[in-house]
């Protein structure tokens, strides 16, 4: 009976068609051409400059679409095109706010939402099979805005209401002359097969032509965050 089974699994054997090519694919994590989707989840780092200070609410968040084209073993090109948001939430004891916006607030935030691309050169390192492996990525990205919102939440009381009745005003604008509309900077990351570290420096000025009474010369340029794409395949 086990004679049987070798002879049965042999005879499968040799109804397959093996490749002899020698022909290497060309998509794939280590191979010529790869792409997948990731999402970025991140903070803006309280680094200042001038100004008033943002709240521990600030975050930025992306989805977007990365493409690596091979050069060699541990050298590569890599794309990035997407969308992003980013949230600024801005100190409720500044006393001048943001340009063009006086006066203290209950709550204030500024949201950017930005198509955003990122050109890297990556870094290999150890050897690997068709797999991403450890790299890094050093490069720059830019930022197209295409729409903003100041969003700013006042709260009133009746002074002369026994119950000391409030009034909540909420407050939203979307036309921001005074935010820069192409912005960019440098990026880097330190990934390996599901996921990344990467950071990010704004150079250029988000806030331009600014009041000369403004107490924000410009808002935090530093993120940081992980990257996460394992979880796709």
């Amino acid at each position: 009976m086990m004679f049987c089974a070798i002879v049965s699994a042999q005879n499968v054997l040799l109804q397959e068609e093996p490749d002899t090519t020698g022909e290497v694919p060309l998509f794939g994590r280590n191979r010529a051409v790869y792409a997948h989707p990731l999402i970025k989840l991140g903070a803006v780092i309280p680094v200042y400059e001038d100004g008033g200070e943002i709240g521990l609410l600030s975050t930025t968040a992306s989805a977007e679409l990365r493409t690596k084209a091979k050069i060699c073993s541990w050298n590569s090109l890599i794309l990035d095109f997407g969308y992003r948001c980013d949230r600024y939430s801005i100190g409720k004891d500044d006393a001048l706010g943001i340009p063009g916006f006086g006066g203290v607030h209950k709550r204030e935030r500024l949201s950017l939402h930005n198509i955003s691309f990122s050109l890297c050169d990556r870094i290999n390192f150890g050897r690997r099979g068709n797999i991403l492996g450890i790299y890094t990525d050093v490069g720059f990205y830019g930022d197209l805005l295409f729409r903003g919102a100041h969003l700013m939440v006042n709260e009133y009381y009746d002074s002369n209401s026994e119950t000391a009745e409030r009034t909540i005003q909420r407050v939203k604008q979307t036309h921001l002359p005074f935010l820069s509309r192409f912005n960019y900077g440098f990026t880097a990351r330190f990934g390996w097969e599901w996921g990344s570290f990467f950071a990010m420096y704004r150079i250029n000025d988000l806030v331009v032509d600014r009041p000369p009474l403004t107490i924000y010369s410009d808002f935090p340029r530093f993120m940081a965050g992980v990257e996460m794409y394992g979880i796709f395949d």
